[in-house]
């Protein structure tokens, strides 16, 4: 689910949180109690309200979009169903696929990064539209092709400018 806080500045209390709750615990009996590990973003029109899952029946992620209106005027956000649910594919795969840096969505798509990070590792861009068609998928390295592979692999025996020492 997702939390909205209601900004007082340092008046900000645990009052002013409203939590929206969307998918059941384990064992509780909802519907959507299988979806677990999930990262979750808002469209940029503030419409939607996208949500990457893991399952416990599969080991591909799983895309869930509820309308946002509908989630917060209803008395319990658990009683709303997602507006679409479907398999995010990418043309990523392999041990590290499975693993999702962030989601972020505008009104036609969502995007998503896909892949573990490190500094030599490559990254995946994906480009879906809100029926789950994959678009685009694009391979990505920040700090290889910021810095260059030789660079990173000579540490500190040559000063490289902005030379970065941790990834986050």
């Amino acid at each position: 689910g997702y939390c909205k806080i209601r900004w007082n500045g340092s008046d900000t209390a645990q009052t002013d949180v409203t939590t929206y709750q969307l998918i059941g615990y384990a064992g509780s009996g909802h519907v959507l109690e299988k979806f677990y590990n999930c990262t979750v973003c808002v469209s940029s029109d503030g419409t939607k309200v996208i949500l990457f899952a893991n399952n416990t029946e599969d080991t591909i992620k799983y895309c869930l979009i509820w309308d946002r209106a509908m989630v917060e005027a209803a008395a319990d956000p658990l009683d709303v169903l997602p507006i679409a649910v479907w398999r995010a594919t990418s043309t990523f795969q392999g041990a590290e696929s499975n693993i999702l840096q962030g989601v972020a969505a505008d009104e036609r798509y969502i995007y998503t990064v896909q892949g573990y990070y490190n500094p030599l590792g490559w990254v995946f861009l994906n480009q879906h539209d809100y029926e789950g068609n994959l678009i685009r998928s694009c391979r990505l390295t920040g700090p290889r092709e910021q810095y260059g592979l030789a660079a990173l692999m000579a540490g500190n025996q040559h000063a490289v400018s902005d030379m970065p020492t941790q990834f986050e």
